[in-house]
This record gives C-alpha cells, structure tokens and sequence, in this order.
C-alpha cells in the first residue's frame, strides 16, 4: 500500500514537472517570437517648417559730420542726433526705443599717414543713432524713406557691416510645441507608409530623438522673413 502510494506521487509530481516544462516552453518561444519582431525596425525623419516675421530689429544708423571747429563740430553732431531721432519719431517709433553711442572724433592733422593730402576739414566725427523694436511694417517704411535724412542736411555712413539692419526671431518658445508635434506627425506619416509598403504593421516607438531648430532667412532680398525648421528622428517596431 505504501509503495503504491508512493508510485502515484512520483506520477503526480511527474505530470507537473512535464506541464511546467511545456508551459515555460510555450513562453520562451513566444519571448523569442517577439523578441525576432521587435528586432524589425524602421527609421524615419519628420520635418516641420514654418514661415515667420522678424520681432527683434536693429537698426544703427550712421551719420558722419566735419569742421575745422570742434565747438562746431559738436554742435553738427547735436543737430544730425536731432534730425535723426525726430525722422523715427514721424514713422511711428518711441524715444525708448532709441539710444546713442559715443561719436568718435578724429584729428585728421595728427594721422601720419594723411600728412601728404590736404583736407577742407581738420575734424572728422562718426557716430551711431541706435533703434531697437518689434516694429517691422514701421522699420520696413522708414528705411525705404531714408533718404530724407539726406535731404535734410545729413550724410549716412555707407558701411554696409555697420549700419546694416539686423532681422531677429525671438518668438520660437510660443511656436516650438506646435511644430514639435507636426514633425511628429509626419514621422508617423512615413513610417506608416514604409510599413505598408513592406506589407507590415507599424508598431511602437523604440527611440526617438529632436533634432535643433534652424532659423534662416527665407532669401537674401527679404532678411526679415525667416524659416524656422526642425527635424525630428523617430525608429519604430514593424510588427
């Protein structure tokens, strides 16, 4: 009776050995079916463009005056500041938004090296009236008409690097989450279509990453229309 016993545990504990056997070999092949596809991957790029206006502009501008007096001289310096603030003014600017740098003078008897010319004048001052704003349609209108400050007895300093406006966009934190999500979208858009292409289903994101945000100008003739891009990476499972 005992042995009996005994012949019908080891038979028990057989029949449970062999069943967990199956089942953990049941689960490792299907482990090893998902692990071959999620191997299967496909990696896309998402692009998101868009179009924006500068919102940050500055403009020096540059006038330049002689005289053979320096109290003269200071006083063309005064006047040209005068004339310069009162032209932005008229097109829609604010005192605030106007500053000054020092103007630098020059003795032109003292450089050794224009000993051998003659001049009308013996002083000779450049200076800068500054505008900082978020005012294009006004920047764009009053740099068409600068030419009045000519008219008006002042005489711009041509450097083309120094008195050139710069164009700025400072407004991509309110943009970014939006183009974030359309690059997103259309990663989405052509891993789907690999997907169908290859008869399989796309899966889950394995990894993604941002790419930087680039802003440039949209040509050379119009420097304050510029285009923000970025370039989203994203691989995806194909189930």
């Amino acid at each position: 009776m005992g042995s009996f016993s005994k012949r019908n545990q080891l038979l028990v504990l057989g029949i449970f050995i062999f069943a967990g056997l199956v089942a953990l070999g049941f689960f490792v092949g299907k482990g090893l079916r998902m692990l071959g596809a999620g191997e299967r991957t496909v990696t896309v790029r998402g692009l998101a463009e868009r179009e924006v206006l500068a919102d940050n502009i500055f403009w020096p501008i540059a006038y330049t005056v002689s005289d053979n007096d320096l109290i003269n001289l200071n006083q063309k310096i005064e006047q040209n500041k005068r004339i310069i603030v009162e032209f932005l003014l008229s097109h829609g600017f604010s005192s605030e938004e106007i500053s000054f740098s020092s103007p630098s003078v020059i003795d032109v008897q003292t450089q050794l090296y224009n000993t051998d010319r003659n001049y009308s004048f013996r002083y000779l001052a450049k200076g800068f009236v500054r505008l900082n704003t978020n005012k294009l349609d006004q920047v764009l209108k009053a740099s068409d008409n600068s030419s009045a400050l000519l008219l008006k007895g002042v005489v711009l300093n041509s450097d083309e690097y120094q008195t050139s406006i710069s164009y700025d966009f400072k407004g991509l934190n309110e943009i970014k989450p939006a183009m974030i999500e359309e690059a997103n979208i259309n990663a989405r858009k052509a891993g789907e279509q690999f997907a169908k292409d290859s008869k399989s289903k796309l899966g889950t994101i394995k990894e993604a990453s941002q790419g930087l945000f680039s802003i440039q100008d949209a040509n050379y003739n119009t420097p304050h229309i510029k285009v923000v891009r970025v370039v989203t990476n994203v691989q995806y499972y194909l189930d």
